[in-house]
């Protein structure tokens, strides 16, 4: 009978959690003590497409940009080492074929020893984000251009002024 309650008790939970999981709007994941992934919630998804969720990881690594992947191997290597937090930016390719920039994020589920039980994590949509800071960066670096020739319009008419001054005396 204890351990029928207990049971009872652990679904209820997981049914919790799941059901929180898909509520938040961002792409929610688990994964095993080991990195495996063991849940993708709905948005994940609906951004990739259904046709595109294949394999055991949901299409996760079919959908990784190809530059981002090995930076993101690194860095998660490094997490499950450690046991640390995981943050990582990187791409994935969405249903309409477009990469855009998202933000992951993971910590470990540990139980009363200490030990890792699993790691929650989500993805979240940053692509604008970084797309403004590019912008921004691309706008400094055309003013710290034109500051450039203007400095040196000003040296050459400084010049100029002292060679035409020069000449009238």
């Amino acid at each position: 009978m204890v351990q029928h309650t207990a049971r009872r008790e652990m679904e209820r939970a997981a049914a919790e959690a799941r059901r929180l999981l898909e509520g938040i709007p961002q792409i929610a994941w688990t994964a095993s003590p080991a990195g495996h992934n063991t849940y993708l919630n709905r948005r994940w998804y609906d951004f990739i497409g259904p046709e595109n969720a294949l394999g055991d990881d949901g299409g996760w690594a079919a959908q990784l940009h190809p530059d981002d992947a090995a930076p993101a191997a690194a860095r998660w290597a490094e997490s499950l080492r450690s046991g640390d937090f995981f943050e990582v930016e990187y791409r994935f390719r969405n249903q309409a074929g477009d990469y855009r920039w998202m933000l992951g994020r993971a910590l470990p589920s540990r139980n009363e020893h200490g030990e890792i039980t699993q790691w929650i994590g989500t993805c979240t949509d940053i692509h604008e984000h970084k797309m403004t800071l590019e912008r921004e960066a691309a706008t400094q670096r055309q003013l710290q251009e034109n500051n450039a020739q203007l400095t040196r319009a000003n040296i050459d008419l400084d010049n100029f002024i002292y060679t035409a001054s020069h000449d009238l005396r």
